[in-house]
């Protein structure tokens, strides 16, 4: 990801009203994979709108057992 500084994140802005699947969008995630997107520990749902200020981590969802 361009720009991206693992020490450091990435700074954005997105439009008022954005939500975690227009952040995915934003951020040009692919979309053969599925993402998750976190915030204080908990995953937040694809329509969950954002916040000013949200520090927010973006994982590849894993699956199996």
């Amino acid at each position: 990801m361009p720009r991206y500084d693992p020490t450091r994140g990435l700074s954005l802005e997105i439009s008022d009203g954005a939500n975690v699947k227009d952040l995915l969008h934003h951020l040009k995630m692919p979309k053969s994979q599925s993402w998750m997107v976190v915030l204080n520990g908990r995953v937040l749902k694809p329509d969950t709108p954002l916040v000013n200020d949200n520090c927010l981590y973006v994982v590849p969802a894993v699956f199996g057992g």
